[in-house]
């Protein structure tokens, strides 16, 4: 078991053997999962307390109303945009070209 103690209420495991194992001692083990729920409680009354989320909000909402602007001045998501409408169009015109080819020859 790869646990650090007290950063979080869970454990890590890289197999599903291992991810097993922990989710039954965890639930039979009461002290553990006391120790795991207080870790979690731990961890979202720092990282995920209201006040944290009032600027997240904001933002989100600065950028709701501005999106056309930030839009059109983000050039790297023009142009995926733009490749990503190409690659469509040239790979439909791939298919109804090897569809072509292939009726042609049977």
């Amino acid at each position: 078991v790869d646990r650090k103690s007290g950063s979080w209420g869970g454990s890590v495991e890289s197999t599903i053997e291992g991810f097993a194992d922990a989710a039954i001692n965890l639930y039979s083990d009461s002290d553990l999962w006391t120790e795991a729920v207080n870790a979690g409680q731990s961890v979202l009354s720092t990282d995920f307390r209201e006040s944290s989320w009032t600027s997240v909000v904001e933002a989100l909402h600065e950028a709701t109303k501005n999106r056309t602007k930030r839009r059109s001045t983000d050039f790297t998501s023009g142009m995926l945009w733009h490749h990503t409408a190409r690659s469509t169009e040239y790979f439909s015109k791939w298919i109804e070209c090897k569809e072509t080819r292939n009726e042609r020859t049977k």
